[in-house]
């Protein structure tokens, strides 16, 4: 699963790491994103990548934003197939650019939140997917879910699921709205690249804080069972 993460990155690093070239919105930045907010995404265009705000809630339509009581953040990669993911898994995939995620660990009741990122937090992508409607307004609502795959040997002692993490050599082929499922189905996997995992404030939990605060690595040596140390994958 995944449903908070921290996106810092600048439009510099945006450009440079996944060839933008268009906005079509302006840069979101926050420590705390929590679903239904507009989040960063890339997606593809053959005149070049193009940096777009999307609600994260997929699907959501003005027939049914009335009366669906519940929000669809993550697309499971073994439900790929179903008709809601279709026609996007095909064709309308993206990339949401950000600096980290958070995950729980429960230990003796206590959930302890952790933010998960590389190494001095480089760039991740992870892969998405979208759909849009129109509003009573006309305006174009696009509408996005987090994909997520079992986990990596080094996620599975957080949680049985993780983001997908696009790698930088796949970029284009995921973006390409040329290639459908068949050509993008083998980057559908846990990445087993190293991860970051620091253990963090449970200041981060209420997504009203959005502060540095929610990023600082915290000391939880002396609670043996919550720590996690890249040395005991």
């Amino acid at each position: 699963m995944c449903g908070r993460f921290s996106q810092l990155l600048g439009s510099k690093e945006i450009e440079e790491e996944f060839d933008v070239k268009f906005y079509n919105s302006k840069i979101i930045n926050s420590y705390n994103i929590a679903p239904t907010q507009f989040i960063s995404t890339i997606k593809f265009s053959n005149e070049g990548n193009i940096y777009s705000n999307m609600l994260w809630n997929y699907g959501l339509s003005y027939s049914n934003s009335q009366k669906r009581n519940y929000s669809i953040i993550n697309a499971r990669d073994d439900s790929l197939h179903k008709n809601l993911y279709h026609k996007a898994i095909n064709s309308t995939r993206c990339i949401i650019p950000i600096s980290g995620f958070y995950e729980w660990k429960k230990s003796d009741g206590i959930k302890q939140p952790y933010h998960i990122h590389f190494k001095n937090y480089k760039p991740m992508a992870l892969g998405g997917l979208y759909s849009s409607y129109e509003d009573l307004n006309n305006n174009i609502i696009e509408t996005v879910a987090i994909i997520t795959t079992s986990p990596s040997k080094q996620m599975s002692e957080l949680h049985n699921r993780m983001p997908l993490i696009i790698n930088k050599s796949e970029y284009s082929l995921w973006l390409d709205s040329n290639n459908d499922l068949s050509n993008v189905s083998h980057l559908i996997k846990p990445n087993n690249k190293n991860l970051v995992i620091d253990p963090v404030s449970t200041f981060v939990n209420s997504p009203k804080n959005n502060t540095k605060e929610c990023i600082n690595k915290i000391n939880i040596s002396n609670n043996k069972d919550n720590q996690l140390s890249l040395d005991d994958f």
